[in-house]
C-alpha cells in the first residue's frame, strides 16, 4: 500500500483539480484576505478598498472579500508567507496551493502519525494508518478555529475562502462551506457513531495527555466532552508543544477508527421491527386475525380450477389494498386454519429474520445469507434435526405465501414473503419481502420512518404466548402515540380488549358471552410482553376480559424507551458479523490481525481460518459463524 504521505498527496491533487474546474474562466477574480488583529475580523485596508474601487471603475466585476483568516507579522510562529501578500487573484491562490502539495501532504501525514502515537493503542496504530478511508475522511482544515492554522493550512484556507464566498458561490455554482454552516449542523459527521460517544472515547487519552495543571484548571478530555455536550459536534483543535496541530474532528476520526479496529463484543439485545401498515397487516394475517372486524377487510377462499375448484388458498385483503394469499392445501381455507398452519410461530420466525436482516446492516429488498442453526439459536430452540426440518418447512411456506403491499409513496410491491435465491451448503441466500422491512430501512439505505425497537427477549419467547403478534400491533399503536405525548412522557396506547383479541388472532368461541380461554390467551400474551420487556406495564379499564370488554392501557418496556430517549446512534445495534469468506478477510485486515491472531480469537487453527477466507463470495460454514457470534455477540 502507498505511504500515508503519497495517499494524502493524491487526495490533495484531486481536490486541486476539482477547484481548478470549478473556477475555470474566473481566475482573475480578486481575492482579498483582511488582517485580523486580536483575533477579530478587520475591515479592508485603504489599499484594499482602492483596489476594489479601481476594478469597479474599470467595469471589472468579481472582487470579493474572503472569510477573515489570520495574517500575522513576519517572524511570528504562524506568520503568513511573505510571497503571498494579499490582495491576490484566485489563480494566484491556486498556484500557491499547487506549489505546496508535497509539503502539505508530508505535514498531514506527520501530524497523523504523531497524534496516533499519542492517542491510539500501539497494537492498533498500523491498522489505522493503513486504512484507505483514513485519508478520504480526514478533516484537512477545521475552519472554525483558523487561528491554529499554520502557514500551509493558511494557504489551504485561501482556496477554501474562495469556495466560501456566498456571492461567488451563487454566481458560479460553487459549494458554500463555512464556519456558520458547520455550527448550524450542516457538517457531516464522519461515521455512524454519535459525537457524544466519540467524546467519551477521547476523554481518557486526552486527560492523560493534557492533565490538570497550574494554567489548566480542567483536563482537556473533560473540557472536550463538555463542549461536545453543549454544541453537538467538535469545533476545536489541539496544538502540541512541538507545534503538531490536530483538529478535534481529527481526534474523533482517529478514535472512531480505533474503535472499529478493536474487537469488542456488542451483544444482540435490541432489534427494530417495521410497524407500518403492510407489515403489521401481514403479521396479523399470518396469525389468523379477522380483517373485517377491525379494518373493513375480507377473507376469501381461492379455488384451484385443476382440482375441481376445490378451495385451497385463502386471500386476506385489507381496506388499503394490501393482500396476503396463503397456501392451505389439506385444510379448509378459514382464518382458524391459518392460525393453526401459520400462526404465532410463523410470525416469530419472520421477526427473527427481520432481526438478522437488521443485524446484517441490510436494506429493504437486499439479499441476506441465512443459516438455520443461527436462526434457531435466536428464537431459543435447540439445533435438532426436527427443529431444522420444521424451520425449513416454514421457509417453504413463506416462499408460497404472496403479499401485495400498497404504500403511500411508490408502486405496490408484490411477491413471496421470503424468496430463496441460492443454496450453498447449510446457508441460503434469502430476500425478505420489502414491505416487512421498509419501515426499518429503505431500499436506498436510509433509516425507515415507521419502526419500533424491542428487546430480543421477545423473539425468544415461546410462540404459544402470542407475544410475537402483539409486538407489531402494539409497536404501531405506540408509534402513532409518540406525536401526541408530552415531552418526557412515555407513549401509551388504548385499545378495546375484544378488538385486541381479533388483531392478534385470538378467536372467541361463537355463541358464548364469556370465554375464559380467549381471556387467558390475551392475558398470557400481555404478561409475556412484560416478561420480555416489550411492555412496561398494562391494565384493563372498566371491563372483563372473559366478556371481551374494557379497554387495555399499555406502556412500552425499558429497551424501547432507551432508544427513544436519544441513545447514541447504533449503541443498541449488535456487532456486524462477516457472512462470506471475502468479508471475513476484510474484517481481519480491518482489525489489524494476521491469520494466527484471527485464529486465536476465533478458536480455530490458522489453516482453518485461511480456508474460510479463501471462500471469497461464498458463505462461511456454520462453525465459522458460530465462532464469530461467540466472539462478537457475547455479553
Amino acid at each position: 500500500m502507498a505511504s500515508l504521505k503519497a495517499r494524502f498527496r493524491a487526495r490533495l491533487a484531486a481536490e486541486l483539480a476539482d477547484a481548478e474546474g470549478r473556477f475555470e474562466g474566473c481566475g482573475d477574480l480578486l481575492l482579498i484576505v483582511p488582517r485580523e488583529p486580536e483575533g477579530r475580523p478587520a475591515s479592508p485596508t485603504a489599499d484594499q478598498r482602492a483596489w476594489l474601487k479601481r476594478r469597479q471603475q474599470q467595469g471589472k466585476e468579481g472582487a470579493y472579500l474572503a472569510k477573515p483568516y489570520p495574517i500575522k507579522d513576519e517572524g511570528e510562529p504562524e506568520a503568513w508567507p511573505a510571497d503571498l501578500r494579499p490582495p491576490l487573484t484566485v489563480d494566484q491562490a491556486l498556484d500557491a496551493f499547487r506549489g505546496e502539495l508535497d509539503a502539505f501532504a508530508a505535514d498531514l501525514a506527520a501530524d497523523i502519525e504523531f497524534w496516533a502515537g499519542k492517542l491510539v493503542k500501539p497494537e492498533l496504530r498500523k491498522a489505522i494508518t493503513s486504512r484507505p478511508d483514513l485519508v478520504d475522511r480526514w478533516p484537512i482544515l477545521d475552519p472554525t478555529d483558523p487561528k491554529r492554522a499554520r502557514a500551509y493550512l493558511s494557504r489551504r484556507a485561501l482556496v477554501w475562502s474562495t469556495l466560501e464566498i456566498p456571492d461567488l458561490a451563487e454566481r458560479f455554482g460553487t459549494r458554500v462551506i463555512n464556519a456558520d454552516h458547520i455550527r448550524q449542523g450542516g457538517w457531516e459527521w464522519p461515521g455512524e457513531v454519535a459525537p457524544l460517544a466519540a467524546a467519551e472515547w477521547a476523554r481518557l487519552p486526552l486527560n492523560k495527555l493534557y492533565p490538570v495543571s497550574a494554567d489548566r484548571p480542567k483536563a482537556v478530555g473533560d473540557m472536550l466532552a463538555e463542549r461536545v455536550q453543549a454544541r453537538g459536534v467538535f469545533l476545536i483543535g489541539l496544538t502540541h508543544d512541538n507545534g503538531r496541530f490536530l483538529p478535534s474532528s481529527g481526534i474523533a476520526l482517529l478514535l472512531l477508527l480505533e474503535h472499529e479496529c478493536r474487537i469488542e463484543p456488542a451483544p444482540f439485545e435490541v432489534t427494530l421491527i417495521s410497524v407500518d401498515k403492510p407489515a403489521v397487516e401481514a403479521m396479523s394475517g399470518l396469525a389468523g386475525s379477522n380483517p373485517s372486524r377491525f379494518s373493513g377487510g375480507r377473507a376469501v377462499a381461492v379455488s384451484d380450477p385443476a382440482d375441481d375448484d376445490r378451495p385451497v388458498r385463502l386471500e386476506i385483503e385489507w381496506h388499503d389494498g394490501t393482500q396476503l394469499e396463503l397456501d392451505l392445501y389439506g385444510d379448509t381455507p378459514t382464518l382458524e386454519a391459518v392460525g393453526r398452519k401459520y400462526g404465532p410461530s410463523a410470525v416469530q420466525n419472520l421477526e427473527a429474520l427481520c432481526a438478522l436482516t437488521w443485524a446484517g446492516r441490510k436494506n429493504a429488498n437486499e439479499l441476506l445469507w441465512w443459516w438455520p442453526d443461527e436462526h434457531l439459536e435466536l428464537v431459543g430452540r435447540p439445533n435438532t434435526p426436527d427443529n431444522r426440518a420444521s424451520l425449513l418447512l416454514w421457509l417453504g411456506r413463506m416462499q408460497q405465501a404472496t403479499l401485495r403491499a400498497h404504500f403511500h409513496k411508490g408502486p405496490p410491491s408484490n411477491g413471496p414473503l421470503v424468496a430463496v435465491n441460492e443454496t450453498a451448503g447449510a446457508a441460503r441466500l434469502l430476500r425478505l419481502h420489502s414491505a416487512l422491512y421498509r419501515g426499518v430501512a429503505t431500499e436506498a439505505g436510509e433509516l425507515g420512518t415507521y419502526w419500533w425497537a424491542m428487546s430480543m427477549k421477545v423473539i425468544a419467547e415461546p410462540p404459544g404466548t402470542r407475544v410475537h403478534v402483539l409486538a407489531p400491533v402494539f409497536g404501531q399503536l405506540w408509534r402513532q402515540g409518540i406525536t401526541k405525548r408530552k415531552a418526557g412522557q412515555a407513549p401509551t396506547l388504548r385499545i378495546g380488549a375484544g378488538r385486541l383479541m381479533e388483531r392478534v388472532g385470538i378467536h372467541r368461541r361463537k355463541g358464548r358471552a364469556r370465554d375464559p380461554i380467549a381471556a387467558r390467551k390475551l392475558r398470557d400474551a400481555l404478561e409475556a410482553g412484560k416478561r420480555s420487556e416489550l411492555v412496561g406495564d398494562w391494565e384493563l379499564e372498566g371491563g372483563d376480559l372473559d366478556l371481551g370488554t374494557g379497554v387495555i392501557h399499555a406502556t412500552p418496556g425499558e429497551p424501547t424507551m432507551s432508544v427513544l430517549s436519544g441513545s447514541p446512534a447504533n449503541t443498541y445495534r449488535p456487532a456486524w458479523i462477516p457472512a462470506t469468506g471475502g468479508e471475513l478477510r476484510a474484517w481481519i485486515r480491518q482489525k489489524g490481525l494476521n491469520s494466527k491472531g484471527a485464529a486465536s480469537r476465533l478458536g480455530a487453527a490458522p489453516a482453518t481460518v485461511r480456508r474460510w477466507t479463501n471462500l471469497g463470495g461464498r458463505p462461511l460454514p456454520p462453525k465459522a459463524r458460530k465462532a464469530l457470534r461467540e466472539l462478537l455477540w457475547s455479553a
